[in-house]
């Protein structure tokens, strides 16, 4: 008897988002079974190829725990709203500022990206991962991409870039630059933010706009990017893929989707009866969806009771996702699921100071001396996009984030007091001769 698994609750639109662009960091490399079975769905570490103790697929693992973690601190933010977002991208730019981060401030992005190395192993597992995940080059483009197509000629596309925009009057070190060109491949652009701040905005959103197809157009609003601003580091993903098991287009009907507070849409359901690996164990029901072409999956799930929804989200961590995952078991099932798309646009250093990373956006406690050698640096602002739209066919997805850095101005925010409401002395002094021209006393200046 086959499973019918519906996704006509909350879940459907939320987790749905999530998880899409996370799956890249948790994909096992493909067999030739659509349904490996293994003691685990997870690589094991220190099995990249790369002599280290940490490397790509121990990040991808504490990227599992990051992600959940964010996910949950916006969830709460932005309770009713469909949500999506890329810990891959968010990841990977912060980890482009943690490269120039000391002290505090670099143990405070460890800690709130629940990384568990540190320093040069960072950088060298991030660089590591892009390679496994980006398994070919196109050497005549400022971007890495992965393009397949499968037998049946559904595409799959996966493309991830890396840019940095570094003021042309302002010192920065060799060795940081070095870092991200080596390990991330990150594309370097020289930038004149004191006298064309804007044009430099609207550079860096032409090529975030090109990295992903169009779909991010306008990450940097304007005012974002000042006088003050020295640096800007960004991260681009553009994901596209086919089903492995396409939707049939007739099939698709309008139908009743139940949101969170008990309201019912009329939307568009796809319809899809397949062998596809499913979980009902526990509080969870889970569906995977295969890409053609690729090692990724679409996987969404929900909580089997539809008045536990919010418990169940707040609950939501590595350790539950992981166990849905090795729970999956290959099952004939019949899967209803809505055709969607879904934006979202977030600033993040509230929910990244919620998380432990405070330093690095306070101009007074900030540490990023390993970018210049002083500690003049913060960060501004960070910025993420993400888009998705799911059809019968399959999924394209785009995520961008910025790091915008900025120098602290020379002005104090709250300004020094000097009331000279009592006796005082002075003299009128030439600076250039330095002469005293003139020195006195007053005294009573009423009289």
């Amino acid at each position: 008897m086959k499973q019918a698994t519906r996704y006509s609750r909350p879940a459907g639109l939320l987790c749905l988002c999530l998880f899409l662009l996370p799956a890249l960091l948790t994909a096992a490399p493909q067999a030739e079974s659509p349904f490996p079975q293994t003691d685990s769905p997870f690589p094991a570490a220190g099995t990249s190829g790369l002599e280290v103790e940490y490397g790509a697929r121990d990040l991808a693992g504490d990227t599992r725990d990051f992600a959940f973690d964010l996910f949950r601190a916006i969830a709460v933010a932005e309770a009713e709203e469909n949500l999506i977002l890329s810990p891959h991208s968010i990841a990977t730019a912060i980890l482009m500022l943690y490269a120039g981060a000391e002290g505090a401030t670099a143990s405070q992005i460890e800690d709130a990206l629940r990384f568990s190395a540190s320093g040069s192993a960072l950088i060298h597992a991030a660089g590591e991962l892009q390679a496994l995940l980006m398994p070919t080059e196109d050497d005549d483009s400022d971007n890495e991409s992965f393009d397949d197509e499968s037998t049946d000629g559904d595409p799959f596309t996966l493309r991830i870039a890396n840019g940095l925009w570094l003021d042309s009057h302002y010192p920065i070190r060799g060795q940081f630059v070095a870092q991200l060109q080596d390990h991330l491949r990150a594309q370097f652009t020289g930038a004149d933010f004191a006298n064309d701040p804007d044009g430099t905005r609207q550079g860096i959103n032409g090529w975030i706009e090109r990295q992903t197809e169009g779909k991010i157009a306008d990450l940097l609003p304007p005012g974002s990017i000042t006088p003050l601003t020295r640096l800007v580091l960004a991260n681009a993903v553009y994901f596209l893929a086919g089903w492995q098991h396409p939707f049939r287009e007739s099939a698709t009907r309008d139908g009743r989707f139940t949101i969170a507070a008990g309201l019912e849409r009329r939307v568009p359901l796809m319809q899809l009866e397949a062998r596809l690996p499913v979980s009902m164990e526990g509080d969870t029901i889970a569906v995977e969806l295969p890409y053609a072409g690729g090692s990724t999956s679409f996987i969404a799930f929900m909580p089997r009771d539809p008045s536990a929804w919010d418990s169940w989200q707040a609950g939501l961590d590595r350790e539950s996702f992981e166990r849905m995952l090795q729970s999956l078991r290959p099952t004939q099932a019949a899967v209803t699921m809505p055709r969607f798309s879904s934006e979202t646009s977030l600033s993040l250093p509230n929910a990244l100071r919620g998380l432990g990373m405070r330093d690095a956006f306070d101009p007074n406690r900030a540490d990023l001396s390993g970018i210049s050698g002083n500690r003049d640096l913060y960060a501004t602002d960070i910025i993420h996009r993400s888009v998705i739209e799911v059809d019968e066919e399959g999924t394209e997805a785009a995520a961008a984030t910025a790091v915008i850095i900025g120098v602290r101005s020379m002005v104090p925010t709250d300004p020094v007091q000097i009331r000279l409401d009592r006796p005082f002395v002075y003299t009128i002094y030439d600076r250039e001769t330095g002469s005293i021209l003139f020195i006195g006393r007053v005294s009573d200046p009423s009289l």
